[in-house]
């Protein structure tokens, strides 16, 4: 599928984009009323995609696009960044007696985001929030803490509304976009002051894991966890795998699974060693978020 850098007015009003994005940018001499204005967002074409190939086909959809768009700023000329986004949507899984046909939703898109960026050496977090092409309490813009929270993109589900727009034979899409040009320039940076530019040798010592089940306040986010326990050196990684409100949970509450991965690049890591850092963690998540272990 090829998607053009043009499109229509009528079209990219189907994603439904901020008030606060820049005006669109009228061509003067557009080759056809198809491709009269510059696109502001890669959303209007991933999402043509999707609904091209649920027509056809019924099992797992996951696309991808890189490319650039044009926001007209009021002076100079328009200004060009390179985006990237991605979408899935049907089941997970294709046809197998051992995996499951579940919808793809908002946390294959987020684990996609976590993936790459994490592969060139950034942790990003996402915070809940609101845009208008995505569904309420279904959305997480996404951040960089290492530089100053720079805001990177936003991940979620369609909203039904825009979705309807493009007549799609399924009943989800997530999707994410990132701004590419912001992405590079954090790595930039990071390599100039000597940060997480530079390669580090593997760690060939064995790792542990331990899971833990906390009682969180419901309006506390999974990812704020996972930032408190990453602080320490000795977390190579936090996971969340479960996530639960209702029966059993007290009211105003949700219950979170995190599975902590412990390393040490020099030492292998004793049961004691462990279980110190654990409860180091765990302060700290009493403290910050009001976390309980789970009974």
């Amino acid at each position: 599928t090829i998607n053009y850098s043009a499109t229509t007015s009528e079209g990219e009003a189907r994603v439904s984009l901020d008030e606060s994005v820049a005006p669109q940018i009228n061509l003067r001499n557009p080759i056809s009323s198809d491709f009269a204005v510059m696109r502001r967002t890669l959303r209007e074409g991933i999402l043509m995609t999707v609904a091209r190939n649920s027509r056809t086909w019924r099992g797992p959809i996951a696309v991808f696009e890189t490319g650039r768009v044009f926001l007209d700023h009021g002076e100079g000329l328009p200004e060009e960044r390179q985006m990237a986004t991605g979408a899935f949507a049907g089941p997970r899984n294709d046809l197998h007696w051992d995996l499951s046909r579940d919808s793809s939703d908002f946390y294959d898109a987020k684990g996609a985001v976590e993936s790459v960026l994490g592969n060139l050496g950034l942790s990003p977090v996402f915070e809940p929030g609101e845009d208008s092409t995505f569904a309420i309490g279904r959305t997480a813009i996404v951040k960089v803490p290492a530089a100053n929270h720079a805001v990177i993109g936003v991940v979620g589900e369609i909203s039904t509304d825009v979705l309807s727009q493009f007549d799609a034979e399924v009943d989800k899409v997530a999707l994410f976009e990132i701004d590419l040009q912001a992405v590079l320039n954090i790595i930039s940076g990071s390599m100039q002051s000597g940060g997480n530019g530079k390669f580090e040798e593997f760690v060939r010592l064995p790792a542990s894991h331990r899971d833990l089940s906390l009682i969180i306040e419901a309006q506390s986010t999974a990812g704020e966890i996972v930032e408190i326990a990453q602080r320490n050196r000795i977390v190579a990684s936090a996971t969340v795998f479960d996530l639960f409100e209702g029966k059993g949970v007290p009211a105003g509450k949700k219950a979170v699974a995190v599975r902590l991965v412990y390393q040490s690049p020099n030492k292998t890591l004793t049961a004691e060693q462990i279980g110190k850092i654990e409860h180091q963690i765990l302060n700290q998540l009493k403290k910050e978020l009001g976390a309980e272990l789970r009974a």
